[in-house]
C-alpha cells in the first residue's frame, strides 16, 4: 500500500557552486523529491516534502524466477552473441533487487544493484560489456563480474539480500528437450513461472525464430494448472536393500517422504525414504531386509502427492525380483529372422532357460563380420528383467512382426531403433552382457 510521509533532508554543498538551483532527483531508489533552494556559501538548506512511500517487500521463494537462461551461444540464432539469464517478477509486489546474489555451480557468487523490478516485469543480466547489445530487448543490469554458464550443464541460483533461496535451476542438455537446439544458440524457457513444481522440466529450449526471448513473455510459455496424479512408471532394484522408483511427475517434498506410503510383499520393511540427486520425481527407498534371489516381490504405492497435491489413488503396484548375474548359457538365441518375406522386419528370439532373474539393461546384440569385425546394437538402457522361461522378441518393426505372425504375443516384444546387419548369406549373432561377455 502507498502511503505519504513527511521527510526532512538536509544538502550540504560545497564551495565554487554558481547555480540558484537544484534538482534532487531521489534518495536511495523510494523517494521522489521536488527541487530544492540552493543557498551559496556553504550554506544549508532545509526543505519538507509529501513523499510517496513503499515499504520494503517482503520476498518468498519464487516470488522472482530465473525466467530465461543463454549458455551455449554457438551456433548464433538471432540474439546477441553473449550470456544472459532473465528474471521475472510473478508476485504483485515491487522488489529491489539490491544486495541480491546471482550464482552458478562453479563460480562465486555477484551481488546486483539496486534495481526495482516490478509486477509482471523482466530484467536481463548479463556482463557489463555484453548491456549495450540486450538494451534493445528491455531493462538491463550490466554485471562486472558475471558467472560463465556451462554449456552441458550448470545450477543457478538467485538469492535475496538476506541469503534466502529465491530460485534455482539444475539443467543439462535434456533440459531443451530437443538434441538439435541443445547444440547450440537457443535459450532455455521457463515454461509455467506461476507452479513451483517442475524443477528442470519446467524448462524446454525457446521456439522463437531469433532463439529466445530476453526481456518478453516466453515463447514456451503456459499457465496450466496440474489435475492429472502422478504415474508409478518404474521400480529398479539397485541392491538387495535398496530400490529405486521413477515417477512421471515431481512429487510432494514432505510427504512422500512417509515411509506408510510404500509396501512390499514379505513383509519387507522400509527402513527410510529419501529423494535421489536427480530431484523429485525418484525415491530411494532403504529396506529393513534384503530381497533373496529367485523370488518375485509386489511394490505398492499409495496416496502420495504429487507437488500441485494430485493424490495416487488406487494405489500403484510393480512386480520386481533381485536379479542375478548371468552365465553363458543361461539366455540363448531360440530364433532368428534375417530373410523376412516381402514387407517384413528382421528379429531374434530370446529365451532364459535358466532359474534366474536376469537383467538385459545395456546388454547388445551383433554380428560378427567376416573380417573379425563386430556389428552391434544396444539392447536397451533402461531396466528389463527376464524372467526364468521367458520368451524376448528383438525387432524394429513389432506391428510387422505380429502381422505376419499373429500368434506372437505382444508383451513379449521389445522394440530396438535397429538392428545389426544380418546379410541372407551368412553372418553370425551374438549377444553380449553389459560386461562385454558373449
Amino acid at each position: 500500500m502507498m502511503r505519504s510521509y513527511i521527510l526532512s533532508v538536509l544538502l550540504i554543498f560545497s564551495v565554487g557552486l554558481s547555480f540558484a538551483r537544484i534538482v534532487v532527483t531521489h534518495i536511495a531508489s523510494h523517494y521522489l523529491i521536488k527541487p530544492g533552494k540552493l543557498l551559496r556559501n556553504k550554506e544549508a538548506v532545509s526543505f519538507t516534502n509529501s513523499l510517496p512511500y513503499r515499504p520494503p517487500a517482503t520476498v518468498q521463494y519464487q516470488d522472482v524466477r530465473i525466467n530465461e537462461i543463454l549458455a551455449d551461444l554457438s551456433p548464433t540464432v538471432g540474439l546477441p552473441d553473449a550470456e544472459f539469464i532473465e528474471l521475472y517478477n510473478r508476485s504483485t509486489q515491487a522488489i529491489d533487487l539490491a544486495g541480491w546474489q546471482y550464482s552458478d555451480a562453479t563460480t562465486a557468487s555477484v551481488t546486483l544493484p539496486t534495481f526495482i523490478l516490478e509486477p509482471d516485469s523482466y530484467i536481463i543480466l548479463c556482463r557489463i560489456a555484453d548491456s549495450a547489445a540486450f538494451k534493445a530487448y528491455g531493462p538491463v543490469l550490466g554485471l562486472r563480474s558475471f558467472p560463465a554458464l556451462n554449456d552441458g550443464g550448470d545450477a543457478v541460483e538467485i538469492f535475496d539480500n538476506s541469503g534466502k533461496l529465491i530460485d534455482k535451476i539444475a539443467y543439462t542438455t535434456a533440459t531443451y528437450q530437443d538434441a538439435a537446439k541443445a547444440g547450440g544458440g537457443w535459450s532455455l524457457e521457463l515454461i509455467n513461472p506461476n507452479t513451483n513444481c517442475g524443477g528442470a522440466a519446467n524448462y524446454k529450449a525457446s521456439v522463437n525464430a531469433a532463439g529466445g526471448t530476453p526481456g518478453t513473455r516466453n515463447s514456451v510459455s503456459e499457465i496450466t494448472t496440474d489435475t492429472q496424479p502422478p504415474v508409478l512408471q518404474q521400480v529398479q532394484v539397485i541392491a538387495p536393500g535398496q530400490l529405486k522408483l521413477i515417477f512421471s511427475e515431481p512429487l510432494d517434498s514432505i510427504t512422500s517422504l512417509n515411509p506408510a506410503l510404500y509396501s512390499i510383499s514379505n513383509n519387507i520393511a522400509i527402513a527410510q525414504v529419501s529423494f535421489t540427486e536427480v530431484g523429485l520425481t525418484e525415491i530411494l527407498l532403504q529396506l529393513a531386509g534384503n530381497l533373496q534371489p529367485r523370488q518375485l516381490y509386489t511394490v505398492q504405492v499409495q496416496n502420495i502427492r504429487d507437488c500441485p497435491g494430485n493424490i495416487l489413488n488406487p494405489a500403484a503396484t510393480a512386480t520386481i525380483a533381485l536379479p542375478e548375474v548371468a552365465t553363458t548359457g543361461d539366455i540363448v538365441i531360440n530364433e532368428v529372422l534375417f530373410n523376412p518375406r516381402s514387407g517384413g522386419v528382421d528379429f531374434i528370439e530370446l529365451v532364459n532357460r535358466s532359474p534366474k532373474y536376469i537383467s538385459i539393461q545395456n546388454w547388445q546384440l551383433g554380428n560378427i563380420q567376416p573380417d573379425s569385425a563386430t556389428d552391434t546394437r544396444l539392447i536397451t538402457t533402461e531396466t528389463f528383467m527376464l524372467a526364468p522361461q521367458q520368451y524376448l522378441v528383438l525387432t524394429t518393426r513389432t506391428e510387422v512382426v505380429l502381422g505376419h505372425y499373429p500368434a506372437g504375443l505382444k508383451e513379449a516384444f521389445l522394440k530396438m531403433p535397429a538392428l545389426p546387419a544380418y546379410p541372407d548369406e551368412a553372418g553370425t549373432v551374438t549377444v553380449v552382457d553389459a560386461n562385454q561377455k558373449i
